[in-house]
């Protein structure tokens, strides 16, 4: 794995805002410049045989995942992340209906050698779907069209059957989320387990 610089595409800003990534630029950098949310000019390239190394290790977390979930369901520790008290029984209820989970991004910490280390995992966010498949898929099919990624989302949802409905927040990132589905499928019905994407930090 190496990182590699390169310059963002001409007109970046407008292209991703056209796209829906609307956030504008939250944070600044070391410097004091603003820095932008969505940054181009930096990415990670793989050998095969270090995208299935984490690919293992993906699939491993997101199982400990699950299974912290099913602790907190089954001793009601839903106090100790802040979940307020009128969300727990539709946490419970969702959780023995085994409702499928959608998408997801691991933010890892990985060196190269060790196995990757868990940052944070961003489970079925609303804003999460349009940057980790429209954005991501786009800005690769322009600057690397004959490359491939390790990211599944953009794929399966393109590729799903219909049948399988996906509910989402009424609110503004609800809303977005929707509207990059209904890009995904002409029936915006979308199949669960559709895949995870990793976002790395070297």
């Amino acid at each position: 794995m190496y990182r590699d610089r390169r310059e963002p595409r001409r007109d970046w800003q407008r292209i991703v805002e056209e796209q829906g990534l609307v956030y504008g630029t939250p944070a600044r950098d070391a410097s004091g410049r603003m820095r932008p949310y969505w940054d181009e000019s930096v990415h990670y390239v793989f050998e095969m045989d270090e995208v299935l190394s984490l690919e293992a290790d993906v699939e491993l977390l997101h199982s400990m995942c699950l299974e912290a979930v099913d602790n907190v369901v089954t001793t009601e520790g839903y106090q100790r992340f802040g979940i307020p008290e009128w969300v727990w029984p539709h946490i419970a209820e969702s959780w023995k209906r085994q409702d499928p989970h959608v998408y997801g991004r691991f933010d890892l910490r990985y060196d190269g050698k060790s196995p990757a280390k868990l940052l944070e995992y961003n489970a079925d966010t609303p804003t999460t779907l349009l940057e980790a498949s429209l954005l991501q898929w786009h800005w690769k099919t322009d600057v690397f069209p004959d490359d491939d990624q390790w990211n599944s989302i953009h794929e399966k949802l393109v590729g799903t059957a219909p049948g399988h409905g996906l509910r989402l927040a009424a609110d503004a990132p609800g809303r977005q989320a929707a509207a990059v589905a209904g890009r995904h499928s002409e029936s915006a019905e979308v199949s669960p387990r559709l895949g995870r994407d990793v976002k790395l930090r070297w």
